[in-house]
């Protein structure tokens, strides 16, 4: 780790603390570190937050092994033949262009509220990562 990083992070919490001890920032909004510190480790001990952590990550996995298995094969196809790169770089950087955050309502609607919503948004996300990196590295090989 670089010292900058860790300096960095020791200046941020310097602040957070003394906003938290002066009280500039209302502590409903803004809580101090050491509050949500005692809680966070309240919940580890308690065992309340293992089984959320588990459920995002099983939605994390599920969402980028399915782009994986989305984004590999049509970056392959993509980087191989240029026809198909063509054809399809103009959909890529289209839907590159539209932040996820903006179509989870419309994941919601189609998919539900669910881990099915939730998977599909991260394996939306990462397919384009992939399949633009794919592309990129059969091009270049």
């Amino acid at each position: 780790m670089k010292k900058e990083s860790v300096i960095s992070a020791i200046v941020l919490l310097s602040v957070w603390a003394l906003v938290g001890a002066f009280h500039l920032v209302n502590p409903l909004f803004l809580p101090p570190p050491w509050k949500v510190f005692n809680v966070l480790l309240g919940l580890c001990y308690r065992g309340g937050i293992l089984g959320d952590v588990l459920k995002t990550l099983y939605r994390m996995v599920l969402g980028f092994v399915l782009g994986a298995a989305i984004g590999i094969p049509i970056g392959l196809l993509m980087g191989r033949w240029d026809k198909v790169y063509r054809s399809l770089e103009f959909l890529v950087d289209f839907f590159r262009s539209i932040p996820v955050t903006a179509l989870f309502p419309l994941f919601l609607v189609i998919f539900g509220i669910g881990d099915v919503a939730k998977s599909s948004i991260v394996a939306w996300s990462t397919s384009l990562i992939i399949l633009v990196n794919t592309v990129y590295g059969v091009k270049s090989a």
